[in-house]
């Protein structure tokens, strides 16, 4: 890969952060948030994962979720179109024929005999992307650039073979079953290659509205570094994957991306990075070890965590809402000092009944753990205002004051009493979603027309005059 790209607004070359050699993405210019760094249109590999897989259109990746108010981009825009099984396997589906074409001339041709001899059955995700990459691959599918690019990616082999537990075992044995089903003769040293650098290298594809639906890997989006205290962040529009800054970030600087969650725990962040990309991060954040945590506390967030990962396993029932609560309790003790909410796991608890509590039938509680997370949480652990979380989450908050507004026996059909109960915030919450969505997504994205699409027709909805702010000094 060359060292610079001169006309792009990036270049590669050395790394000071990574531990070992490396390359690191760095800015060709000076770049502020709400630039766009890079735009690939096409990633080497994009699949949904196995959860979304009956609900995601498998080429440009429109989602089509059992429950949504709204904050599906895709389920705004293209709301009447269905879902099709792909005749022949009926493993993927399609949301028309111009998708299935164009899925089976790049992908799709390489994998659906072996779909359709399972029956049914469906191998897990990273068995199915290399499939996919082995079969494109034998059949001259992937140029020699690309798929040197790809294989300079690192795989730690020899890492995941010295480690402790299972891991190992696991991808031996999924490498195993790869090469099977997909009968290459590329043999099994090369598909164990691929499948750790699938592990290692990939995205969580996303909809532009952060929903995770599946996995992404491109040589390039893969270059930038780790830091906990990033300087840019990833989005995907439909199979499009797009790099954005987060801060200002100086000509020459290197461009990071967090490849974890970056608002948990120290111990947790170094656990998880040292457990699955086999290094220890020095960012400013790890340094200091933030955010700090009395010792007394740790046995009762590691409980939390270990609650809230059952949860996980059981989304959408009742028992999920009894594992949350347990959480939620036991992070709720007597504790001296108390333990916050803004700190983890805390806001991902109350995330996760919001949106539990949503697919259970609850819109009011709902509506309150995303009101919680708008006022008081987000606000501490994202800074920027226009950090895509912060927009997102005020987003679906905004979605649910619409929908509840909608449903209030005392003001349905009475726009002047809808305005005087609901009115104020409404537009309060659209107008932070308008005003940041320029900066977090880009004017010209998908998520922005749907904003200010949504925007104008909530203003006639609630019968706002033209010219009319509605009461909260909003520019037409």
């Amino acid at each position: 890969m060359d060292i610079v790209v001169a006309s792009k607004p990036y270049y590669t070359a050395p790394s000071n952060l990574a531990p070992n050699p490396s390359i690191g993405l760095f800015a060709a210019s000076s770049l502020q948030p709400g630039n766009q760094i890079l735009s690939i249109p096409q990633s080497l590999l994009a699949i949904p994962d196995n959860e979304h897989l009956n609900e995601t259109c498998a080429h440009c990746f429109a989602w089509k979720p059992a429950v949504d108010v709204g904050s599906s981009v895709q389920g705004l825009l293209d709301g009447n179109k269905r879902l099709r099984f792909c005749k022949k396997c009926r493993t993927v589906k399609y949301c028309s024929t111009s998708c299935s074409s164009a899925s089976w001339g790049q992908a799709h041709k390489y994998e659906c005999k072996v779909y359709a001899k399972l029956q049914g059955r469906v191998l897990p995700t990273t068995v199915r992307a290399v499939i996919q990459l082995l079969g494109r691959k034998e059949d001259g599918a992937i140029s020699d650039n690309v798929w040197n690019d790809f294989i300079a990616l690192p795989s730690h082999q020899d890492k995941f073979r010295n480690a402790a537990g299972s891991t190992w075992e696991d991808i031996c044995l999924m490498s195993k079953g790869a090469e099977s089903y997909s009968k290459t003769t590329l043999g099994i040293d090369l598909v164990r290659d691929v499948y750790c650098r699938i592990l290692i290298n990939s995205h969580t594809l996303t909809t532009p509205t952060l929903d995770p639906l599946g996995i992404s890997l491109d040589p390039l989006s893969a270059i930038p570094n780790h830091s906990c205290t990033p300087n840019a962040y990833v989005l995907f529009t439909n199979a499009t994957l797009t790099l954005h800054p987060l801060l200002p970030i100086p000509k020459d600087t290197e461009i990071t991306l967090s490849y974890i969650d970056s608002t948990d725990l120290f111990h947790r962040r170094h656990l998880e990075l040292k457990s699955h990309y086999f290094f220890t991060c020095t960012c400013p954040l790890c340094e200091t070890r933030s955010p700090p945590i009395p010792p007394s506390q740790i046995p009762a967030a590691e409980e939390a965590y270990t609650l809230v990962a059952r949860a996980r396993k059981v989304p959408g029932t009742p028992e999920v809402l009894e594992e949350l609560k347990n959480a939620y309790g036991v992070l709720h003790l007597d504790m001296e000092p108390t333990y916050p909410l803004t700190r983890q796991p805390f806001p991902t608890i109350v995330k996760l009944l919001a949106t539990n509590r949503l697919v259970l039938g609850d819109p009011i509680g709902t509506l309150l753990r995303y009101k919680a997370l708008y006022q008081a949480v987000n606000p501490e652990l994202y800074p920027q205002a226009w950090h895509p979380v912060r927009v997102v989450d005020a987003w679906v908050f905004a979605m649910m004051l619409i929908f509840v507004a909608t449903e209030d026996e005392e003001s349905r059909g009475n726009p002047e009493e809808q305005r005087r109960r609901w009115g104020d915030q409404i537009w309060e919450v659209l107008a932070y979603v308008k005003e940041n969505v320029g900066t977090s997504h880009g004017d010209a994205s998908l998520f922005a027309g749907v904003v200010r699409r949504k925007f104008e027709e909530v203003w006639k909805d609630m019968g706002y005059p033209e010219g009319s702010s509605g009461g909260v000094g909003l520019e037409n």
